[in-house]
C-alpha cells in the first residue's frame, strides 16, 4: 500500500524504514482530533516524527530497491469506500487464520466468496466486465477492511486489474492486493426451491447470544424448521436447550450450523431477510443481496 499524506514535503533521497509497533505506540491514548499536528522533519541523514509530546527519529537509508506499487491501471469499477468495505468484510467477518477469501467474476459480478465445511459467504460488486479469478488470504481481507474504514466513508475508490494484481485506488491511496490463483468451483442452484420463507431475523440473533454465551466452548448446533414453530437446539454434556423461534415451514429442515459464526456474519445483514430452500441447502439472502448458503442434513435427532 502506498499512501499519501502530506501534500508538501522536500524531497529527500533514501528510505526510513519504521516498525509499525513504534507508530502504534506514538499513536497510543491520543486524542486524534482533526487539529492535531505532526510534525515532520529531516535532520541530516534521519526523519523525525513529532506528536503529542513524543519524537520518534528513524535513520534514512540508501536503499536502491524500493517495494514496486502498480500506479497506472484502467479503472474498471467506482463505487463508494463504504459499500466495497462493507462487501469484503461480510464474507470475510468469521474466516479464521489459513483461510482464504475467493475473488472471482461471473456474468458481469465481481463476486467475492467465503466457504467451509458448514456454510458459503458471497456478496457481489455489480458492472464488472473484467474476468477475474483468484483468492486472497484472510489476514490480508481483513486488514483492508480496517484501512479503508479510516477513510472518509463519503469517499469513492475505483477498483482495476492490472498483471493478475487486483487494484485499489482511492483519494491519496493505491493498494495492490497479493493473490493466488483460485480453483473456481461454480455454486450450482439448477435445482428447483421448494420453499420461500421471509423472516425477521431479530429472534434468531437473540437466541444465538444465549447460545453463544452458554456453550462458550462448543459452538456447534442445530436449527430446524418446521410447521407451528421452529427452535435452535443443542445438546451437550447431559443436558440440551432450546429456543423456540416463530417461524414455520410447510417441510422439515435440519441445519447444521456453528453459533459464533452464523451470530458473526448474520449481524451484517440488513433489514428482513429471505431463505430459499433447496433439497440440499439453504440460501439466506438479505436486502443488499448478501448471500449464506447452508446445508441441510437429514432429521435423525428426536426432540
Amino acid at each position: 500500500m502506498l499512501m499519501n499524506f502530506s501534500r508538501d514535503f522536500l524531497p529527500f533521497d533514501g528510505v526510513s524504514i519504521i516498525p509499525i509497533r513504534y507508530l502504534k505506540g506514538l499513536l497510543r491514548g491520543s486524542k486524534n482530533q482533526k487539529n492535531s499536528i505532526v510534525k515532520l522533519s529531516i535532520l541530516e541523514d534521519k526523519l523525525e516524527i513529532e506528536y503529542d509530546d513524543m519524537t520518534l527519529s528513524a535513520q534514512i537509508q540508501k536503499e536502491e530497491e524500493i517495494p514496486y506499487i502498480l500506479k497506472e491501471f484502467t479503472p474498471l469499477k467506482t463505487l463508494n469506500i463504504k459499500d466495497f468495505y462493507n462487501t469484503l468484510d461480510y464474507v470475510s467477518v468469521s474466516a479464521n487464520e489459513d483461510d482464504f477469501i475467493e475473488i472471482y467474476t461471473d456474468k458481469n459480478l465481481l463476486n467475492f466468496r467465503y466457504q467451509n465445511q458448514f456454510y458459503i459467504l458471497q456478496s457481489s460488486i455489480k458492472d464488472f466486465n473484467q474476468e477475474i479469478n483468484i483468492k486472497i488470504p484472510f489476514t490480508s481481507a481483513r486488514h483492508i477492511v480496517k484501512s479503508l474504514k479510516k477513510l472518509n466513508k463519503n469517499n469513492n475508490i475505483a477498483i482495476g486489474y492490472k498483471n493478475e494484481t487486483l487494484l485499489i485506488y482511492a483519494p491519496g491511496l493505491i493498494m495492490n492486493i497479493c493473490s493466488k490463483e483460485n480453483d473456481f468451483l461454480k455454486i450450482n442452484f439448477s435445482k428447483s426451491i421448494l420453499e420461500k420463507l421471509q423472516i425477521d431475523p431479530t429472534h434468531l440473533k437473540k437466541a444465538l447470544d444465549k447460545f453463544y454465551i452458554s456453550f462458550s466452548k462448543n459452538n456447534i448446533s442445530y436449527l430446524i424448521f418446521k410447521q407451528d414453530h421452529s427452535f435452535l437446539y443443542k445438546k451437550e454434556n447431559d443436558s440440551n436447550i432450546s429456543w423456540k423461534l416463530p417461524y414455520s415451514t410447510i417441510n422439515q429442515y435440519l441445519i447444521k450450523i456453528h453459533i459464533r459464526k452464523l451470530r458473526s456474519y448474520l449481524s451484517r445483514m440488513k433489514g428482513k431477510i429471505t431463505l430459499f430452500f433447496y433439497e440440499d441447502r439453504v440460501m439466506i439472502k438479505d436486502k443488499n443481496d448478501f448471500i449464506a448458503i447452508m446445508f441441510i442434513e437429514e432429521i435423525k435427532l428426536v426432540i
